[in-house]
């Protein structure tokens, strides 16, 4: 009589299942980088912004993320990071903690900062001079 996996287990083998995600992922990205070697560097470069610009697109299509941890909110990613600043009281926040604070991957925060969303956020200087942080424009 078989016994039923335990929650370690079932686990495991999420993991796993993320982890073959992830190669595939990897090996495609491999590929890109080899056929985009050959193309001219602004044509390279729109053609990465496009996938970026897709890519958020179908994450934030998704109606239940495969796997996102209890901690985070719901939402398109543009919401995670508004959400993030807000619980902040709008303090700027570096780029490295908006990823984390509001776990959205960098490539889709580059993509809300500096192409869909321009108009909501504020560059603001840190302290330590040139590190840039970010906030939410007045009104937002």
């Amino acid at each position: 009589m078989a016994t039923p996996p335990s929650k370690l287990d079932q686990a495991f083998k999420e993991l796993e299942q993320e982890k073959n995600v992830i190669d595939t992922f990897m090996q495609a990205e491999k590929e890109m980088r080899l056929r985009l070697h050959d193309l001219p560097l602004h044509l390279a470069k729109n053609v990465i912004e496009g996938l970026l610009l897709e890519v958020e697109q179908m994450e934030s299509a998704l109606s239940e993320p495969i796997s996102e941890p209890l901690s985070s909110p719901r939402g398109t990613n543009y919401e995670k990071v508004v959400a993030f600043l807000r619980s902040k009281g709008n303090a700027p926040q570096t780029r490295d903690e908006l990823v984390n604070g509001a776990r959205v991957p960098r490539g889709s925060l580059s993509v809300i900062l500096y192409q869909t969303h321009t108009d909501n956020f504020e560059k603001v200087k840190t302290g330590q001079g040139k590190i840039l942080a970010w906030k939410l424009r007045n009104g937002i």
